[in-house]
């Protein structure tokens, strides 16, 4: 798990995701940021979600590797069993890039 600051978090997702189209799994403690990057990654195309606001269609999305990027804070990553299964996903385990905090 790589340590990144967070203005490099958004910049190897966003690499990521449109270079590689690989996926990026990121967690961040601070909901604002997270929310602030994920409208940002949004409204440059990438498909990005947040864990921690999605409603139930979409979180079938983020099992299946729908979104390039997936935000969440470490809360929501490993105390929630759905989450913290996704983490071992084959869709996110073969294909991540990084895993960010």
């Amino acid at each position: 798990m790589y340590n990144l600051s967070q203005c490099a978090t958004a910049k190897v997702a966003k690499l990521s995701s449109l270079i590689l189209s690989q996926k990026s799994l990121v967690t961040l403690s601070f909901i604002i940021l997270m929310e602030d990057q994920v409208s940002h990654l949004k409204e440059l195309g990438i498909k990005t979600a947040n864990i921690s606001s999605l409603e139930d269609h979409k979180r079938t999305r983020v099992e299946n590797g729908q979104y390039s990027v997936v935000y969440g804070s470490p809360e929501a990553w490993l105390k929630n069993e759905r989450w913290k299964s996704t983490l071992t996903n084959p869709v996110y385990s073969k294909k991540s890039v990084c895993h960010s905090s």
